[in-house]
């Protein structure tokens, strides 16, 4: 081999290095914010609450510049349980490096940063607000004074 068809070589590694690592910065890899939630909604007697609205808002405020996080809302079926899918984020990892920082010095304006999450029941009178804390078991119940059917 040549001394010129080795340089030719390692040029085309170089490249070929280049790219993939430039192609792993911009790549969106999908993360997890908060996990499958599954919940049972029940009256103060114990007695459960069939097709009662529970609502789930979540968001990544260190991913996401907007204080806004996304919502989404379920009934519950027949047993008073209600199960909401993982809700995830594809992030680049330019994003994942630059966006916190901005996220931190903007705290001021959005009020946060992390990830947040949370679940409720309505109706007549809403069931408390249960957070999601990473690395905690999600809470599995929410407890209602009174059974609120989204029907009625």
């Amino acid at each position: 081999m040549t001394i010129r068809s080795e340089q030719r070589t390692k040029s085309r590694l170089k490249l070929i290095l280049v790219a993939l690592l430039v192609g792993l910065a911009v790549y969106p890899f999908e993360s997890i914010v908060i996990p499958a939630w599954k919940l049972r909604v029940i009256d103060t007697t114990g007695e459960p609450c069939p097709n009662m609205r529970v609502n789930e808002g979540w968001g990544h405020n260190s991913l996401k510049l907007q204080s806004a996080g996304e919502g989404d809302f379920m009934l519950t079926n027949q047993s008073g349980y209600v199960q909401f899918p993982a809700r995830t984020i594809r992030a680049s990892l330019i994003r994942r490096t630059v966006v916190p920082l901005i996220a931190h010095v903007m705290v001021i304006a959005h009020g946060s940063t992390g990830i947040h999450g949370y679940v409720f029941a309505t109706g007549m009178r809403d069931g408390p607000l249960l957070e999601y804390e990473s690395g905690r078991q999600l809470p599995g119940e929410i407890v209602v004074v009174k059974c609120y059917s989204a029907s009625s």
